[in-house]
């Protein structure tokens, strides 16, 4: 059993921390216009697997309704210096055969390559495997999505099947095949007995984040 993630009491509804950021869910009243003009770059439509245009304040209130928040939940990553949403957390659990499908984006660009989804992962996947005993952590990317790509197989995920000429790319005209990635709780226990120098490293983004 992994030791419980520290968990904030002063801030709504947090799932956990990490020495930089704050989890929380997300709900309608979080929806803003700036977190629609997400939707506008290419990263996040094609992460989030939307159509790529600004979305309204009203249409990113509907999308974070959508979210059930009990099989399909939106959490928030926040910079704890100054509250910023960074990036959108997408879990669809499956708890039948105690399994999820995680889908991450980091909608402000100053933070992208900063570590943000890295330092999250590990406390993140803890929660599943240890607290909620999930059996399988799924994921996906795009061919085209090197960043993902690298993140996934550099923490241990297994690329179980791809997918080919998956979507049609509007910036390229080309089609892109859909990767699909797995981690069992065992997996995931072996990766990260062999990686403690990795995940030391990975830990603390602070020195790479943009100024608050």
């Amino acid at each position: 059993m992994s030791a419980q993630p520290a968990v904030s009491l002063t801030r709504p509804q947090v799932v956990m921390e990490t020495p930089n950021f704050y989890i929380r869910r997300l709900s309608p009243d979080d929806a803003s216009e700036r977190i629609g003009s997400w939707f506008a770059q290419s990263e996040v439509a094609e992460g989030l697997n939307a159509e790529q245009r600004p979305l309204s304040r009203d249409e990113v209130r509907n999308w974070l309704a959508s979210f059930d928040q009990q099989a399909n939940r939106v959490n928030g990553i926040f910079d704890k210096r100054n509250d910023l949403l960074v990036a959108i957390a997408n879990s669809q659990f499956n708890w039948d055969i105690r399994r999820v499908l995680m889908n991450i984006v980091v909608g402000e660009e100053a933070y992208r390559h900063c570590g943000v989804i890295l330092e999250a992962c590990v406390p993140v996947r803890d929660l599943y495997f240890e607290d909620m005993k999930l059996s399988l952590v799924t994921g996906t990317a795009l061919s085209t999505n090197r960043t993902i790509i690298a993140f996934l197989e550099g923490t241990g995920f297994t690329r179980r099947e791809t997918v080919k000429n998956h979507r049609l790319l509007r910036r390229t005209g080309a089609y892109a095949d859909l990767h699909l990635y797995s981690q069992t709780a065992q997996e995931w226990r072996d990766w990260k007995a062999a990686s403690q120098e990795t995940i030391a490293a990975i830990r603390d983004c602070a020195a790479r984040l943009p100024p608050a």
